[in-house]
Order: C-alpha cells, then sequence, then structure tokens
C-alpha cells in the first residue's frame, strides 16, 4: 500500500496536470480569440478599402463625366461663335484633331475685365478639380489668373484714386528681368533671390516683391513649356496621318479616274 505521503504527492501531481491542461486549454481560447479578433479586423479593413476604392472610382468617373460635358459645352459655344475665354485655353488640352489654338495660353487674360477674369477664375478651378491629367495646366493658370485679377484690381484703384504709384513702375522694372527666361532659369532666379534675403543681401520687402512677381513668372513659363509640348504632339499627329494618307495614295488609281471622268 502507499503511505499517505506518496498518495498527496500523486495527488498534487494530478492537480498540477490538470491545472496544466487548463493552462493550456485557456492559453488555446486566449490565441483562438486573439486570431478571431484579428481576422475580424482584417476582414473589416478590406471592407473599407474596398468601399473607399469604389468611392474613389465612382468620384474618378464622376469627375471624368462632368469634364466631358464642360468640354461638349465648350465645342457647342465655339461653334456658334460665342466661345468664352475658358474655352479657348482648354482647346489645346482635348485629345482631339480640333483647332488648334496657337497664342500661349497666358496672352489670353490680355484686356479681360475684371468682371471676366472673375468668371474666368471659377471656370479655372472647375477645371482644376476635374481635369486631373493637365493638373500642372491647370495649376499654373489658377495662380497667372489670380495674379490678373489683383493686378486689375490694383489698377482700378489707382486710376479711381488718380494716383501714379511708383510701385507699378518697380514692378514693371522687375518684370523686365524675367522676359525670354526660360522655368529652369527662371527658378535658379527665384534660389539666388531666396538666398539674398535670408544673407540680408536684399531688402525683405523687395525680395518678397520680386518672389511674388517670379511666382507668376514661373507659372507663365510653365505654360509656355505645356502649351510648346502640345503643339508638338498635335504637329507630329498630323505629320503621321499625312503620311499615312500619301502611303495609302496610288496613283496609278486616280489617274484612270481622272481619265474616266476626262472622257465622260
Amino acid at each position: 500500500e502507499q503511505s499517505e505521503k506518496e498518495k498527496r504527492r500523486a495527488e498534487a501531481e494530478r492537480k498540477a496536470k490538470i491545472e496544466e491542461e487548463v493552462e493550456k486549454v485557456k492559453r488555446r481560447r486566449d490565441e483562438r480569440e486573439k486570431e478571431q479578433a484579428w481576422m475580424e479586423e482584417e476582414k473589416a479593413r478590406m471592407a473599407r478599402e474596398s468601399e473607399e476604392a469604389q468611392h474613389c472610382e465612382w468620384e474618378s468617373k464622376a469627375d471624368e463625366f462632368h469634364l466631358e460635358q464642360a468640354r461638349l459645352r465648350a465645342k457647342i459655344r465655339t461653334t456658334e461663335g460665342r466661345a468664352k475665354p475658358i474655352d479657348i485655353f482648354a482647346k489645346n488640352l482635348m485629345d482631339d484633331d480640333g483647332d488648334v489654338e496657337l497664342a500661349e495660353p497666358y496672352t489670353l487674360f490680355r484686356n479681360l475685365t475684371l468682371a471676366a477674369l472673375e468668371e474666368l477664375q471659377q471656370d479655372v478651378e472647375q477645371h482644376r478639380s476635374l481635369d486631373h491629367k493637365n493638373a500642372e495646366f491647370w495649376e499654373a493658370m489658377a495662380h497667372v489668373c489670380e495674379d490678373e485679377i489683383h493686378s486689375a484690381k490694383v489698377r482700378s484703384e489707382r486710376e479711381r484714386a488718380g494716383d501714379v504709384d511708383a510701385t507699378a513702375a518697380i514692378e514693371e522694372e522687375i518684370a523686365g528681368t524675367f522676359v525670354d527666361k526660360s522655368w529652369s532659369e527662371l527658378k535658379e532666379q527665384e534660389e539666388e533671390v531666396k538666398n539674398g534675403v535670408r544673407d540680408n543681401m536684399l531688402d525683405p520687402e523687395f525680395g518678397q516683391q520680386v518672389l511674388a512677381q517670379l511666382k507668376t513668372a514661373l507659372a507663365k513659363a510653365k505654360l509656355k513649356d505645356i502649351h510648346a509640348g502640345i503643339l508638338r504632339t498635335k504637329l507630329a499627329r498630323l505629320e503621321g496621318d499625312l503620311a499615312q494618307a500619301a502611303m495609302a495614295y496610288d496613283p496609278s488609281a486616280a489617274k484612270e479616274e481622272a481619265q474616266v471622268e476626262g472622257g465622260g
């Protein structure tokens, strides 16, 4: 027979094993619960991402639809001889074989009234929010438009006051330093001015005035580059079409047709 001591030890071992098994069961249950929670979280995350993707896709399609509608309205207005300034700006961005506007975009701001500029600004912002493919173009256009509106307001105030502001002459002189410079050259000039202001080599107020005008000059240079690229693309397409037409042209068939017409 087992002694009392051995019985107690055996009982203790049995209890320890039971407790160990219970702990194992608890750990497995906790792991399953954690795994289940993780899976639920992943499912929820994937559902959110799917919903967001669908929403983004819907927004993208909605933007495309509204942009196409805006372009259609522009074509109708142009055909009917009542084109708005925005129609002229947007014409070259349309991926078709329609007419090409040769004038650089920013030159078309000239002679627009303040009211026309403010209306144009709204149209530019609309295209900016819809035409993501040409975001760089509309970003630059928005800046130039804002600058033109500011200039128009300043001119109007000066005219009402009957003042001849010396600032206008300074601005004109500053603008003269940007003439015929490329975007990269203007960017270098911008860095020089920033360094001059930072190192106290330039009067801060004058430096900020130059930087403000430089920003507009950079926007115009960007528009000029984009415009040149568009014209090159459209010219290459036209040359390609002409080359295909020339290859497809059959001189013998044309000669035979001419003889038939002459004989008739």
